[in-house]
């Protein structure tokens, strides 16, 4: 009776650590917004947000976009997107110190936000030249118990965004990429790994019943 009822201990202790760390669920979207200094923010939507600069010497124009990032859902850790720049345009503009900042809202397993400011630069046309947003520095910060990084290029510290396509087409889409984790994601082991650890147990309180029986 009394190895049954270890047993059970230990199959409800492991089956309660379990769901802990199953709950662990981070749930967080991204929005951002230009400051208008060197770039004529546009009426946005409630998806996105524009800021557009003319041409020195012609009626053409440079605008660069930013989409929304969409709510994610990651269990424990995981790829996050924290939306997309886009260009458009025939140009050439040039971005001098474009203030651009992001901001991630959290839902879960806390509420929180936290926002990442850092400046647009560079000239673009038509298929020449980018744009950099950034150095971001830091490009790391937490809200509650979750750890959010953001992908930049190396030694820049920066995201890359492409100039406008052929003819002044928009431009492909430079996701903000990045990483999310939760403080506990390190010590919350795998479900394989807790089966494991219950047959061990098991084993050990076997060995242990029979050593008892011979003894």
């Amino acid at each position: 009776m009394t190895f049954t009822r270890s047993i059970a201990a230990i199959a409800a202790a492991l089956a309660l650590t379990a769901s802990s760390a199953q709950a662990q669920n981070i749930m967080f979207s991204s929005t951002g917004a230009f400051n208008g200094g060197g770039c004529d923010v546009l009426s946005g939507d409630l998806n996105s947000t524009s800021c557009q600069i003319n041409a020195a010497a012609s009626e053409e124009s440079i605008t660069l976009k930013y989409t929304f990032g969409t709510v994610q859902t990651l269990n424990n850790f995981g790829n996050a997107n924290f939306g997309f720049f886009t260009t458009t345009g025939m140009g050439p503009a040039t971005f001098n110190d474009v203030l651009f900042s992001l901001t991630v809202t959290q839902t879960s397993p806390s509420n929180g936000t936290e926002s990442v400011s850092a400046n647009i630069n560079g000239e673009v046309s038509a298929i020449q030249g980018g744009l950099q947003w950034g150095p971001i520095d830091p490009s790391t910060f937490s809200i509650g118990d979750v750890n959010y990084s953001i992908l930049v290029d190396a030694g820049s510290n920066s995201v890359s965004i492409d100039p406008p396509g052929l003819n002044g087409v928009t431009s492909s889409e430079q996701t903000i990429r990045g990483f999310v984790t939760t403080t506990t994601s390190a010590t919350v082991p795998e479900p394989a790994t807790f089966a494991l650890m219950l047959a061990g147990m098991v084993g050990i309180a076997l060995t242990a019943r029979r050593r008892a029986h011979t003894a």
